[in-house]
């Protein structure tokens, strides 16, 4: 058993000598000579960098497929109507505009789909009065921002039941939006198209 052992301890060490590179008897093991590596090479080393290289691709793939993907998606609607001759889509489009951003995002998509919907004007509403002007200062920079020329028009910004009663007057509060409402509501469209309020918001200005 114990030359067993001393064998295996001459081998670990004869072992460790051709890694070293030395060329140095062990125990009267004879070594040949062997080249001597500076920079071992290791597999693991091999294996990190073949696995970033491997999510690097990946990451390239899917950043260009999604790319793609929001080109056709945003370029879609023209094509049909184009091919169709679809007729553009009148819209009013009521928002809280502060309140959350996906009504920012949803004002700029109306506004940048200018061959789809037709936006007639835009008005906001609230939950407190003092919001009024806030709220009207953001859709008119989000209106800005897509390089439109859209009216913005202040609503109501208290509930119903509390305007109800002042409705009938030349001003209550919201009165500028309701009644550009209204009137656009009224209004005679040459081909007959009807007018839609995209409504993302609280109802009162409806």
């Amino acid at each position: 058993m114990k030359k067993k052992e001393n064998f295996i301890d001459e081998m670990s060490e004869g072992i460790l000598a051709i890694e070293s590179g030395k060329n140095t008897p062990t125990k009267g093991v004879t070594m040949k000579p062997t080249t001597q590596r500076t920079e071992p090479l290791k597999l693991t080393q091999l294996q990190k960098v073949g696995f970033g290289s491997y999510m690097i691709n990946n990451a390239m793939t899917i950043k260009v497929c999604v790319s793609l993907l929001v080109a056709f998606f945003c370029t879609f609607p023209m094509v049909v109507q184009q091919v169709y001759g679809a007729e553009r889509i009148r819209v009013i489009v009521d928002t809280d505009i502060e309140c959350e951003m996906d009504d920012q995002h949803a004002l700029a998509y109306t506004l940048f789909n200018s061959h789809v919907f037709e936006v007639e004007g835009v008005t906001v509403t609230g939950e407190r009065s003092w919001q009024a002007k806030s709220y009207a200062n953001e859709a008119k920079r989000i209106v800005h921002l897509c390089a439109s020329k859209v009216a913005v028009y202040e609503g109501a910004f208290t509930t119903y039941d509390k305007i109800t009663g002042n409705i009938h007057k030349s001003k209550f509060e919201g009165h500028a939006a309701v009644n550009f409402i209204i009137e656009r509501a009224h209004a005679q469209d040459p081909s007959g198209r009807p007018l839609y309020v995209i409504t993302l918001g609280k109802t009162t200005n409806l």
